[in-house]
């Protein structure tokens, strides 16, 4: 056949036959490749997205059990698990003063810590001279508490100067309310005898007439589980500090600061005028970015309801901004301050 000239019939005929049969095979070759393709993007896609969804197995460096944060801190942990979907957290009983070398250790992921004391950890000041924190990082800020200055009521105690020369617990041996009280102390020129040992040797002493008071972290404004305890088997109250005594202590300390609890707060006793301590979570800066972000996220979302559930006052009403005021102190995690940033708390 010639270029040009008309296809024969029979051969036309075939042709046509041939580009019925070979549309579908191409199709059908092409429709397989898509597939595939398909089929490798969805194989590929979870290597290569976010970790959000990853089971995280989380141990959380807490306090005392006989401490009354104890119990709020379990259920902390269970509902911001609940919350991730795919969070587990373990609470581990320890001492507040412990936790930031066990963070830096590596043997736990997340702690609590007052601020001034995670903030002379991190710079390697105070009680933490020579044994520094400096990958200290803040997640959030979970609580805020008055330091009650406990004493019996039979002693004629009625303000801190009266307690010169006598048996005292400052707090439990160790802890962020122990240093701060005897610095406070110190501030003002009182020496007392100081006793030492855990919260419970203190209630037990409290009790038996070995001390005449000791100093402890309350549930928010009111007395905590422990001041109950020892007003269940000897008449207590509180005393304060007065405005002078303020003025001395924060010529000394400025970072102290002070709230007036009010009366009723331990059995009868007046209104008087204690410091105060924020409490917060924080990791060390090997956490990686999204699971700092993914458990700052929970742990604040349900920081209120575990307040509500577990009826621990101190953390209730807590605010955002305390977070950007104790990052004055301690750096924010990448992946809290992510977290901030995203809520319009941080710029």
């Amino acid at each position: 056949m010639t270029r040009g000239s008309p296809m024969p019939r029979q051969e036309f005929s075939d042709f046509r036959a041939w580009r019925s049969h070979s549309k579908p095979v191409r199709e059908r070759s092409a429709c397989r490749r898509w597939v595939v393709l398909l089929l490798s993007v969805l194989l590929i896609a979870p290597a290569c997205g976010s970790d959000d969804d990853k089971q995280m197995d989380l141990t959380l460096a807490g306090s005392s059990t006989s401490s009354s944060v104890y119990g709020f801190l379990l259920t902390h942990a269970r509902l911001a698990g609940q919350e991730d979907g795919a969070i587990t957290i373990n609470v581990r009983e320890s001492s507040t003063s412990d936790n930031p070398g066990l963070v830096g250790q590596g043997s736990v992921d997340y702690a609590i810590a007052g601020l001034n004391a995670l903030a002379r950890s991190y710079t390697g000041t105070g009680q933490y001279e020579g044994n520094q924190s400096p990958d200290s990082r803040l997640l959030m800020t979970y609580l805020t508490v008055a330091e009650m200055i406990v004493v019996r009521s039979d002693k004629g105690i009625t303000r801190v100067q009266d307690l010169e020369g006598m048996s005292f617990a400052p707090s439990m041996q160790g802890s962020p309310v122990y240093t701060k009280v005897l610095e406070m102390f110190d501030a003002l020129g009182i020496t007392v005898d100081v006793f030492d040992g855990a919260l419970e040797d203190v209630v037990s002493a409290m009790k038996d007439n070995r001390i005449v008071g000791f100093g402890k972290a309350g549930a928010g404004k009111a007395a905590d589980a422990s001041m109950l305890d020892a007003a269940s088997a000897v008449p207590v109250t509180l005393i304060g500090f007065s405005d002078g005594d303020i003025a001395t202590i924060q010529a000394v300390h400025p970072n102290f600061n002070f709230t007036e609890v009010p009366a009723g707060a331990l059995m009868d006793s007046p209104a008087v005028k204690q410091s105060t301590i924020d409490a917060v979570y924080f990791t060390d800066a090997s956490m990686s970015e999204d699971d700092a972000y993914r458990l700052t996220k929970a742990l604040w979302t349900t920081l209120q309801s575990s307040a509500d559930e577990s009826g621990y006052a101190a953390s209730s009403g807590i605010v955002a901004e305390q977070t950007v005021e104790a990052s004055r102190l301690v750096p924010l995690h990448p992946g809290a301050e992510r977290y901030w940033r995203e809520i319009g708390v941080l710029d």
